[in-house]
């Protein structure tokens, strides 16, 4: 499997074959890709939430602009942010990093008090945009290992987010719905899987100094 390729072959999809479902293991791996995205001081500020539930699909199809994506493809994504980042947030990743590199919590000050300082500088609005921006990091992830194991996706910024959240509940959980993302697998008909990618060129985008 050359990269490449896996990159050109992917498209945004726009009709999934119902039919077709990702074995539980497929969309593990998938998730477990997305969980080694980058994330801003490492803090990983945001969430997947899977909806598996018919009636919630067809809920939220209504506020994605009837969007067939939502309920044809074999699982839908919901990529969340945090509503805002606290001090216990800081100090859980301080506690898991000390454990997984088996050093002591003490041995991290400098580390937690530069994350604390970083965010306090920030207003809400603004530590609003930076914590969206973890959540594209993360779908910037999915989409790439997705294409790398021939699974179909398609990323999703028209809906109603406000609705979402309310559908999900996502507030109760300190969360808001950022994208959605449904994934499965393309249906044969559809036109666009058929076409050729359209890129600009790599020289009309790299400016070398």
């Amino acid at each position: 499997m050359d990269i490449l390729d896996q990159l050109q072959w992917r498209y945004a999809t726009k009709k999934f074959d119902s039919a077709r479902k990702l074995e539980e293991s497929q969309l593990r791996r998938i998730l477990e890709g997305v969980r080694w995205s980058a994330s801003s001081l490492g803090l990983q500020a945001w969430k997947i939430v899977v909806v598996e539930t018919e009636s919630l699909r067809e809920e939220i199809k209504t506020h994605s602009w009837n969007q067939s994506q939502v309920t044809d493809a074999s699982h839908l994504l919901i990529l969340c942010r945090q509503e805002e980042v606290e001090a216990t947030d800081v100090e859980e990743m301080v506690d898991l990093m000390a454990n997984t590199r088996s050093v002591s919590t003490d041995s991290l000050t400098g580390y937690a008090n530069m994350i604390h300082g970083y965010l306090k500088g920030l207003s809400a609005e603004q530590q609003a945009v930076w914590l969206d921006h973890q959540v594209y990091l993360a779908l910037g992830n999915l989409l790439t290992v997705c294409a790398a194991e021939g699974v179909d996706a398609c990323p999703i910024e028209g809906f109603a987010p406000a609705e979402i959240d309310r559908i999900l509940d996502l507030p109760a959980e300190g969360l808001r719905s950022t994208v959605m993302c449904p994934i499965g697998f393309r249906d044969e008909s559809d036109e666009l899987a058929q076409q050729a990618k359209v890129r600009k060129p790599l020289s009309t985008i790299i400016i070398r100094k």
